[in-house]
């Protein structure tokens, strides 16, 4: 899942739509919530609160505390998700530590005699 926010993770509401077969005008009929904040939700600009929680939950057939809190991370994954992280953030500093010399390197005087006027 990835979404641009920096908020923690929680359940992957589209998902779950999806795997129900249901269009966001359902899921927010059903539940009543509106359809542009449900928008905002899935898309991961607004967390769920515990306002709409509980109509979310029953709209989604899932548990509250399912949708409140993310599924536990297998360590494996995590370790390797940080690795492959880790991996491309040293790649960026040598990439930019490479342009940095470049244009760090002293360059030759110009030849007075050589320049046309």
């Amino acid at each position: 899942m990835s979404y641009k926010t920096n908020r923690p993770p929680r359940y992957d509401i589209t998902k779950r739509r999806e795997e129900l077969g249901l269009s966001m005008a359902e899921v927010s009929r059903r539940s009543g919530i509106d359809y542009g904040l449900l928008s905002r939700v899935e898309s991961g600009k607004r967390l769920v609160s515990l306002g709409i929680a509980p109509a979310l939950a029953k709209a989604l057939e899932m548990e509250i505390l399912q949708l409140l809190y993310p599924p536990p991370v297998d360590p494996a994954l995590a370790r390797a998700a940080l690795r492959e992280a880790k991996r491309k953030a040293e790649a960026e500093i040598d990439e930019l530590n490479e342009q940095l010399r470049f244009f760090g390197r002293k360059r030759k005087p110009k030849d007075p005699q050589t320049e046309v006027a």
